[in-house]
């Protein structure tokens, strides 16, 4: 058992003072911007597991956390007039955003979005983590050098997003936060040949609350993903190793939708798969 209150600073990238104006695929301007005057998180954690340790190698685990966030670092959407914006900008840099020329949609006197982070009262969080790591060296001859590691991790937290007047802009999940994940590998070593494939999940996350209200998108979400990895290594001699490595396999895009309720398509990414094959030398 653990209990610890704990703070991380905030990433230095949403501490720049600065700014980035476009247009986004609505016509409309779209500003974002750092927030130098952010506080760090703050958090206090409690924490208890259960461990058995059965065999040489092996371990079933069941761990249970719960954290409760008093400084929590969000997105802040306003869907404003440019001309009301909240960082006192200049006309001239929705001009240069609009492309030189102001059209219905990309004119000073429309609705922007501007996005930024602040800081906000966080929720409680807790979940369940159950892992299991079991050597299969119970099993004869050239079977016993199999093995397999496995977990799973439940996570529940929902949050108020507030919107600059203070008002509930959207109730979701943690940012980044998915409920449900889980890795597995299915491994062979025999301290000369080592090969191993691994599955991981995560389910649909949130990546930003309140994108626009306005529109009706209310949440931009991340479609959940199944990726599979996989490696291998020769040891020829105590100098040489060869290895490979296969990294998303299956090609797993990154999906991302607007609106809790319509899930309208957004944007889609495929990174493809990655082989590296190489050589190690060791002296």
């Amino acid at each position: 058992m653990s209990a610890a209150e704990v703070m991380s600073r905030p990433n230095l990238p949403d501490l720049v003072p600065g700014i980035s104006a476009s247009k986004s695929g609505t016509g409309a301007l779209a500003i974002s911007g750092g927030n130098a005057l952010l506080r760090p998180y703050r958090a206090k954690d409690a924490d208890m597991s259960f461990e058995w340790y059965y065999s040489k190698g092996a371990l079933f685990s069941v761990a249970f956390f719960y954290k409760h966030i008093d400084t929590l670092i969000a997105n802040q959407n306003t869907n404003t007039a440019y001309t009301n914006n909240p960082f006192g900008l200049p006309t001239s840099i929705a001009l240069a955003a609009c492309g030189g020329t102001f059209t219905s949609f990309c004119d000073p006197s429309q609705p922007a979005n501007f996005t930024f982070k602040v800081n906000q009262k966080g929720s409680p969080l807790y979940g369940t983590e159950i892992n299991l790591q079991q050597p299969f060296d119970f099993l004869p001859d050239f079977w016993s050098n199999f093995g397999a590691l496995a977990n799973v991790t439940f996570v529940q937290a929902r949050q108020n997003y507030l919107a600059a007047n203070g008002t509930v802009q959207a109730v979701a999940d943690l940012e980044n936060m998915s409920r449900t994940s889980y890795n597995a590998t299915f491994y062979y070593d025999d301290s000369v040949f080592q090969a191993r494939v691994s599955a991981n999940f995560r389910s649909k996350y949130l990546d930003s609350a309140g994108v626009n209200p306005g529109n009706n998108n209310d949440l931009r979400l991340i479609q959940g993903s199944l990726n599979w990895d996989a490696s291998a290594s020769y040891k020829v001699n105590d100098n040489f190793t060869i290895t490979l490595q296969g990294i998303n396999l299956s090609n797993e895009p990154i999906i991302s939708y607007l609106d809790s309720v319509g899930q309208r398509l957004n944007h889609g990414d495929w990174t493809g798969r990655e082989i590296y094959l190489g050589l190690r030398y060791s002296y």
